[in-house]
């Protein structure tokens, strides 16, 4: 008996995850070789960037604790887990809001939070 040969595209298939691996090596290793050889020229960039815009993480973080974007959040319905249910207050507030609430939700007022 003979036996039939592979296409080339049954064997493709056949070693798809390997071949996949295979390119993800070489792909990070010529990048790796790339930066490492670029290394300097990529430091004193990120350097010159950082001066020219005259930035610190001190700065950034800084920035960002004064600078959170605050936003308003409604009053909506959650779902609580399994023989879970909602609060009287909770109740009496999604009452006072006209909005109805099932067996396993809350009500949630409305509030501020970060963004």
């Amino acid at each position: 008996m003979m036996k039939e040969e592979k296409s080339f595209k049954e064997k493709i298939k056949e070693h798809k995850k390997e071949i996949l691996v295979g390119a993800g090596i070489i792909t990070f290793s010529v990048g790796a070789l790339i930066f490492w050889k670029n290394k300097d020229k990529i430091q004193k960039t990120m350097e010159n960037l950082l001066e020219k815009n005259d930035v610190s993480v001190e700065k950034a973080v800084d920035y960002a604790k004064d600078n959170k974007d605050i936003v308003d959040v409604s009053g909506h319905t959650k779902n609580l887990p399994k023989n879970h249910t909602a609060s009287k207050k909770q109740k009496k507030l999604a009452l006072n809001n006209s909005i109805p609430l099932a067996e396993n939700q809350t009500y949630v007022s409305s509030h501020k939070r970060a963004a």
